[in-house]
């Protein structure tokens, strides 16, 4: 065997793809995969070289599969019951030199038990990926791994062996990879269904973290900013990224230059143009992914602008650039303004995309938005709540059954969060109970593509596309934040944003047993962990890291018994609150909330 390398003559074009597509999976092999069009100059003396600062990308774990199959004679399926991102690692015996081995991984299976890599994404030449590997003949046997790509696997399929050999599951081995960032938290409850949905989302959004955020592991690499900075939420509360978000905010700057691709859009001449429009932002993509009802872009697209604009007011004002907040912050009350002209309606107390003109289309997403950012005025809130509320357990299902989470990319974590905010979390327990469509149950449901459904969390809620994606994942975030618990309080001056007191504050839902989980801070890690009975004896352990301080707010229903370092300090709608310095806090309510109360 023989390593080719490249010469120095290295080129590189946009190809037929343009960016979307990685085109190093498809022009070389064919015939007009030249050089016609090279745009890029070879590395050379005035190459600027710059470090990187975010973690490299490594092997986290070696899987084993669970078990192999032949569905057809030759055709051997290997399943490591868990959709993954890496590489399969061959182990191959002694063969006869010559002998081409073929591995085509995959996230889902056909009906006759072959691999189906339709959801790593479709492709002019078709979807056909897989590597071979051609044996040397050696003693002892060889092993060997893809080196230049990933992949999103489940199942590998190997063809190519000896007719009448029979393989081990040892002959394949998954090598999963992603950067090697900390982890940041831990997560574990009574419920089953809860703690697999988190498991789903944690590998969804580990294998989105590579060199950079990606899309998904099939195909699209890239870092379209959506993808991750809506999850965020739910990435923040997993990993740690301080020095990955630097060579992140580094991309950003570079990717401003890339120009021909819609995902650009067109900021730089639609910005001057919008105060002329009234202020309302059209956006094209609107709620991406949203299940069957579409939420209007203009109210996606102006609730985007109003968040844009109202951090450019808290930056100025961090910076020191006091004209400019003030400047920032009038348009942005101009922005809310124009919002609720154009799109709340006075007959229903809902947002709808015509606003007084019309009462229908008032969706989900159009609700939780303006809840989740502010826009709301505070003599709507409660009505707005209440329509959200209305609207979730309505959501038209396939069996007639609610309640449903509607959202897409952009309204998922708003309805997350206005939900829990809003004191309303048995919403958000009553939908994680669903098993159609759209819900997680209907991921974790067998079928005949998955039979023992997703591992992962998948792109849409029809389960089409990418099987492993992170932007349906921001269900997560309430797994820490509110069944757990655990709050983060930041603490924002002009050279740093670091956390320093906690909010404890678990959400005693359906019928929940027990919760507990840690989230580690720059002090150290700081952990919740709650049990109650069916009588409602409610028991709360809370640890604060040194140099951090703590509110506990316990459910206001009976006696508490609070820890001796435990400062009362008020009774607040529904819960009793206690101030609580580093150490370990325990709390014991008798008859707080029986299970299932």
């Amino acid at each position: 065997m023989k390593a080719r390398s490249a010469d120095e003559g290295w080129s590189c074009t946009l190809g037929k793809w343009g960016i979307i597509v990685a085109d190093g999976a498809f022009c070389w092999f064919y015939p007009d995969g030249g050089e016609a069009d090279s745009k890029l100059p070879p590395p050379n003396l005035a190459t600027r070289l710059v470090a990187r600062a975010a973690e490299p990308v490594k092997i986290q774990e070696r899987l084993t599969p669970v078990s192999v199959g032949e569905p057809a004679p030759g055709t051997w399926v290997f399943d490591f019951d868990q959709n993954i991102v890496g590489f399969p690692l061959v182990n191959l015996p002694e063969l006869p030199a010559g002998t081409t081995v073929k591995v085509a991984p995959a996230e889902s299976l056909a009906a006759n038990g072959t691999v189906d890599q339709a959801s790593l994404g479709p492709g002019d030449p078709g979807t056909d990926l897989f590597n071979t590997y051609t044996t040397a003949g050696r003693p002892g046997g060889e092993t060997w791994h893809p080196k230049f790509n990933y992949f999103g696997m489940q199942w590998v399929q190997v063809t190519g062996l000896p007719r009448g050999y029979k393989p081990s599951r040892n002959l394949i081995t998954g090598l999963r990879v992603q950067a090697d960032v900390p982890a940041a938290s831990s997560f574990t409850s009574s419920s089953a269904r809860l703690n697999r949905i988190h498991k789903m989302a944690w590998h969804s959004m580990a294998s989105n973290i590579m060199s950079v955020f990606t899309d998904c592991p099939g195909r699209e690499k890239l870092s379209y900013p959506a993808d991750y900075t809506q999850p965020f939420g739910a990435l923040a509360r997993n990993f740690q990224f301080p020095a990955f978000l630097r060579t992140t905010a580094h991309h950003l700057v570079e990717g401003q230059s890339i120009a021909n691709t819609s995902m650009a859009g067109n900021v730089a001449l639609k910005t001057p143009r919008e105060k002329a429009r009234g202020h309302i932002v059209d956006a094209a993509l609107a709620d991406w992914v949203e299940d069957s009802s579409q939420t209007s872009g203009r109210i996606t697209g102006t609730w985007g602008y109003y968040l844009t604009i109202k951090a450019m007011a808290r930056i100025a004002n961090l910076t020191g650039h006091q004209a400019d907040a003030h400047r920032y912050a009038d348009l942005s009350h101009d922005i809310r303004n124009a919002f609720n002209t154009a799109f709340w309606n006075d007959s229903n107390h809902r947002y709808t995309d015509a606003g007084n003109n019309d009462t229908s289309n008032a969706t989900q997403t159009a609700q939780e938005l303006a809840l989740d950012s502010g826009l709301v005025p505070e003599k709507h809130r409660q009505q707005v709540l209440n329509a959200l509320v209305e609207l979730t357990y309505d959501y038209p299902s396939r069996d007639g059954v609610g309640p449903h989470l509607s959202g897409g990319q952009i309204g998922l974590g708003p309805i997350v969060r206005a939900l829990s905010a809003g004191g309303r979390d048995d919403v958000l327990w009553d939908a994680l109970q669903q098993n159609d469509r759209p819900s997680y149950g209907y991921f974790v449901a067998p079928t005949v593509a998955n039979p023992n459904g997703f591992t992962t969390i998948g792109e849409q809620w029809d389960h089409s596309d990418s099987k492993n994606h992170m932007i349906l994942a921001q269900i997560d975030e309430w797994f820490h934040a509110g069944v757990v618990g655990i709050q983060p309080v930041a603490l924002t001056t002009l050279s740093s944003t670091w956390e320093n007191r906690l909010i404890f504050q678990p959400k005693l839902v359906g019928d929940l047993t027990s919760a507990s989980g840690t989230y580690q801070m720059l002090q150290g890690e700081a952990r919740c962990e709650w049990q109650r009975t069916a009588e409602g004896n409610f028991h709360l352990t809370v640890n604060v890291p040194a140099n951090a301080e703590a509110e506990v707010r316990l459910p206001s229903v009976g006696k508490v018994n609070a820890s001796r370092r435990a400062r009362f300090v008020r009774v607040d709608s529904d819960y009793t609150i206690y101030a609580v310095p580093a150490g370990t806090h325990v709390f014991n309510n008798e008859t707080a909330h029986a299970v299932g109360g």
